[in-house]
């Protein structure tokens, strides 16, 4: 049996086989720049926000501070009602941010 993709003005034709190692390979593709690109998501400051993050709390809005231009996150416990302010430098910043909004 055979699987026919179009992709644009191009037509493929693969055996299950075939399509099973494309596939596999594009996955692994895609995780190792997955893994390039986010590599920051294992520094201290999203290790911080994933401790919160599993103790119930959830971001519900990040900005820069203005003041004294910290990037803030405003977390909340919706359960216990708590709440918590996370801040930390504009670079940090942006690579939390970038994680946030890929829980999303």
């Amino acid at each position: 049996m055979n699987k026919v993709i179009k992709n644009g003005d191009s037509i493929y034709i693969f055996s299950m086989i075939q399509l099973g190692f494309v596939l596999a390979t594009y996955e692994k593709q895609k995780r190792k720049g997955f893994d390039t690109m986010y590599g920051d998501f294992d520094s201290p400051i999203v290790r911080n926000f994933k401790d919160l993050y599993d103790e119930g709390y959830r971001c519900i809005l990040y900005e820069v501070d203005k003041k004294d231009n910290q990037f803030t996150v405003h977390l909340k416990n919706f359960q216990s009602e708590d709440t918590r302010v996370f801040k930390c430098n504009p670079d940090e910043g942006a690579v939390l941010q970038n994680y946030i909004d890929r829980l999303s």
